[in-house]
């Protein structure tokens, strides 16, 4: 019966999918662009019906990998052959495409940065519908329509090799210790405006000669995104090798291949590298970027701090593990910041447990943990001896939580195992705004009020990112919600696991994303 159903599914992917009215059209807007380059080609070689087409062997191409050529190692001009599947620089005369063409008898490459399909060494474009699956694994293309049905309809995909996989929940390749960045990858692809944003891109226009690496970074992140949700994959998984790259020279090696990272650390400074390039090309009527709407929120502030104390004697109360004198008078001080995240901290484990106490592992509700921002009770940190105290003053459409499981003591990093018991649907923060209309100007209107009253924040779970084993060689995986079916999925590099929703509660989970609920 669910044979029945994929089947069914594959044929309603099938024909709804016209691959022809994405490069009709793109090959008309190259055709102008030749022009207004004023490129000298008297008349341009064209041929649709090459002899050559049946040397393409679909099922050893392979798209993700960096654009180098394999004899010259440059990334400039760069094309793929068809037959084998190697990277090559140029197509004309004395180049290594051509030269392959002679010795190989290999004749037909496709452009990786304009995806035209060429002859050689006979040197003519190809046009052939044939080719249109091809070069749309190369490069994907999406139109509104296509986006909108991605959270509505199902669409059931199969790759070459058999491999049944719904676009969106596609495994991404491990090279080496980078099973952080790959959850985080797979999380942020279920956030929808900066999916949508993603598939909506056009990369076909932009240069990437002395690109900054910025916004190269948002660029090969976009491309990464298409190709998870294509729903004519080639294969069953995605290689994320370009984006690595691309993070490893925008953060200054300070993400890498080879050296697993704590992601949190990469959410935000990837959240932060791609809201300044979108701040950078930002129109100046908008006031906020995409990022911003999607994922800020703002919290208050309030510090109990000694008067006229300085650092210096902060600093001796902390190193005395001692605590202020009950007669130094303090002053309050609010401020109110931004955030993309709220960190959650866990309660400390006891060194010390009971007979019947060995084998149990704690566990404490999400609701409990969330009091640290009711904005009541004050929280004394443990260096500076500042009572602090916060208060959320608005929420972003999608909640980033970040529990706390990791702590550096004298010696080494030691992880809290503590469960945290929360809700996947219908997780209600209403309690937690602050309503600034309530201790201010009490002379509002009945009618505002009453609006204010009736908004809810109601959140869904849509990502949940869990650390497994130890703190110092432990490994990351997510889990995902896919909306079309409503199921939940495991994903571990490359292993895509269909779970039931009661597993979803029961991990340690170390990064939350809920998406707010939308009342029509």
């Amino acid at each position: 019966m669910e044979r029945n159903h994929k089947d069914n599914l594959l044929k309603k992917r099938k024909a709804e999918i016209d691959l022809s009215q994405f490069y009709q059209k793109n090959q008309e807007e190259g055709d102008k662009t030749d022009q207004s380059n004023g490129e000298q080609q008297v008349q341009k070689r064209q041929r649709k019906d090459c002899p050559y087409l049946g040397q393409i062997k679909r099922h050893v191409l392979d798209f993700d990998f960096e654009r180098q050529c394999s004899v010259t190692l440059s990334n400039l001009n760069i094309y793929s052959c068809l037959t084998c599947g190697r990277y090559f620089q140029g197509k004309g005369k004395n180049t290594q495409a051509y030269t392959h063409s002679l010795e190989e008898a290999h004749n037909v490459y496709i452009n990786l940065h304009d995806s035209r399909v060429w002859c050689l060494p006979d040197n003519y474009e190809v046009e052939d519908a044939a080719l249109n699956d091809i070069k749309y694994n190369l490069l994907p293309l999406y139109n509104q329509q296509l986006v909108d049905k991605l959270d509505s309809e199902p669409i059931f995909s199969r790759a070459l090799d058999g491999t049944e996989f719904y676009p969106g929940c596609l495994g991404l390749n491990n090279l080496k210790q980078t099973d952080y960045v790959n959850v985080m990858i797979q999380a942020l692809c279920r956030i929808k405006p900066l999916r949508d944003f993603c598939l909506i891109y056009k990369l076909s226009g932009e240069n990437l000669n002395n690109v900054d690496p910025k916004h190269l970074l948002v660029l090969n992140f976009a491309e990464l995104v298409k190709k998870i949700w294509n729903p004519k994959n080639f294969k069953g998984h995605v290689s994320p090798h370009e984006v690595l790259q691309s993070i490893s020279q925008a953060s200054s090696k300070r993400f890498k291949i080879g050296e697993q990272k704590d992601p949190i650390n990469l959410l935000t400074w990837f959240l932060n590298t791609f809201n300044e390039d979108l701040a950078s090309k930002n129109s100046k009527g908008k006031k906020q970027t995409m990022i911003e709407d999607t994922f800020q929120g703002e919290i208050e502030l309030s510090q109990l701090i000694p008067k006229n104390k300085d650092v210096n004697f902060l600093n001796k109360i902390a190193a005395m593990k001692t605590n202020v004198d009950v007669n130094v008078q303090y002053e309050m001080k609010n401020q109110k910041t931004k955030f993309f995240f709220l960190t959650l901290d866990l309660p400390q484990v006891p060194l010390f447990k009971e007979q019947n106490q060995l084998a149990s592992i704690p566990q404490i509700p999400l609701m409990t943990l969330l009091k640290k921002f009711d904005g009541k009770s004050f929280i004394e940190e443990r260096v500076t001896a500042i009572k602090k105290k916060y208060r959320i003053v608005s929420l972003p459409k999608y909640l980033i939580i970040h529990i706390k499981r990791f702590h550096k003591n004298d010696y080494f990093i030691e992880k809290n195992p503590t469960i945290v018991n929360f809700p996947i649907k219908n997780l209600d923060l209403t309690e937690y705004i602050w309503d600034q209309n309530s201790s201010g100007n009490k002379e509002e209107v009945n009618g505002d009020k009453a609006a204010t009253e009736k908004v809810s924040y109601k959140y869904d779970l849509v990502a949940n990112i869990i650390h497994d084993g130890q703190a110092e060689d432990g490994k990351y995986r997510v889990q995902i919600h896919h909306k079309p079916t409503d199921q939940w999925y495991d994903i571990q590099d490359l292993h895509v696991n269909n779970i039931m929703p009661q597993q979803v509660v029961v991990s340690e989970c170390y990064i939350l994303i809920f998406e707010r609920q939308i009342h029509n």
